[in-house]
């Protein structure tokens, strides 16, 4: 644990961090921001929403470099609010991928339901089709039986012209090339209607995941072959319009107190929101927790090591929902804690609870749905 790269102790810190959350709660915690990566502990989600009652001016800023922005903003563009996109790739028949990687790893189970539908059999007309568009060349493309490369810029025009053929009130495109290949495409969704499949890539524009969105609303595959829920974040803000309220709020001088629990803004935040040393040196009090003396604790005023994910208790939900708890193997070898440790030194009491008695806390007030198989 160091201040100023100078080692401290625990206690040391403690005390310093508990003075300036009470300095700072005199105004309902006006100057405390707490920046973080993106969570999806239930624990930590309910007890950052605790603070937030003990603190009510208090903010919470989620941030990392490769995110759901755009995902997000799409949603908003189809249904007005943020809403989180379940696929079932093992139910659909037909499915087309809007520049959109599903085998590279980022989701096992998509993955796994996608070849599973792909298998040879006996049964004519059994194995799933796959579409692919996408302009560099992937795994899914590799994979796929009909693939369109096409330009960056191409692919959202595609999107329109798809939707146009399938009957989305109010598409409408100038897109005249590939037509033939659009129009089987068209034919072939249409004619399986609730079991056919949309997906745009994560890092295609807004317009891509609204109109993948209408798509699959006109080919009755919502509630089929794709499910909404809430957004994993309690925010409808993206991650970079969070970040960038919290550049405002620091440049304005209003920000006393950041906490910065794993993430590392100071190397990968954009260049024009960059948390690097002349702004951060704005903010009179910043504490990073992290597995490493890394760009942003080398900007802050304390470091506190962080426990690896093996030492630590926590709990975590998956793309569905479902919900899993985190175990340690391993005693933690330097003295780290964990961001649940970090978060619960703010609270007025039991501030000194350890992650283990601080998720048990948690769950023993909640009511538990097994997962289904």
């Amino acid at each position: 644990l160091l201040y100023r790269g100078e080692p401290k102790t625990w206690l040391d810190f403690t005390t310093a961090f508990r003075a300036a959350v009470a300095e700072n709660g005199k105004d309902g915690g006006a100057g405390v921001r707490i920046l973080t990566e993106t969570v999806t502990s239930p624990t930590l989600l309910a007890q950052i929403k605790q603070l937030q009652t003990e603190l009510p001016n208090m903010k919470w800023v989620q941030y990392e470099p490769v995110n759901n922005d755009n995902a997000i903003a799409g949603a908003k563009l189809a249904f007005g609010s943020a809403a989180h996109t379940v696929y079932k790739f093992d139910k659909a028949e037909r499915v087309l991928l809007l520049d959109a990687d599903i085998f590279s790893g980022s989701n096992p189970r998509y993955m796994a339901d996608a070849i599973k539908t792909r298998q040879l059999s006996d049964t004519p007309g059994q194995m799933s089709r796959m579409y692919v568009v996408e302009s560099t060349a992937t795994l899914a493309g590799s994979k796929a039986d009909h693939r369109l490369a096409v330009r960056p810029s191409q692919v959202a025009e595609i999107a329109k012209a798809v939707a146009k053929a399938v009957g989305v009130a109010g598409a409408n495109t100038t897109y005249a090339e590939n037509a033939a290949w659009i129009a089987a495409l068209a034919k072939d969704l249409n004619e399986h209607k609730g079991k056919s499949l949309v997906v745009a890539g994560d890092h295609q524009p807004p317009i891509v995941h609204a109109l993948a969105h209408s798509i699959n609303g006109a080919l009755g595959n919502v509630g089929q072959t794709v499910t909404y829920t809430e957004p994993l974040s309690p925010y409808e803000k993206t991650q970079t319009e969070q970040l960038r309220e919290l550049v405002a709020d620091i440049d304005g001088g209003s920000v006393k107190m950041l906490v910065v629990l794993g993430a590392n803004p100071a190397y990968n935040s954009p260049s024009d929101l960059l948390l690097g040393l002349e702004r951060m040196n704005r903010v009179p009090l910043r504490v990073h927790l992290g597995l490493h003396f890394d760009e942003t604790a080398a900007v802050c005023n304390w470091h506190v090591p962080a426990k690896h994910y093996l030492e630590g208790w926590s709990d975590a939900r998956a793309y569905d929902g479902t919900v899993t708890l985190v175990q340690p193997l391993i005693e933690p070898l330097y003295g780290g804690k964990s961001a649940h440790e970090i978060v619960q030194l703010f609270f007025r009491e039991n501030f000194d609870k350890k992650d283990l008695d601080i998720v048990k806390g948690f769950w023993q007030t909640q009511t538990i749905t097994p997962a289904t198989p």
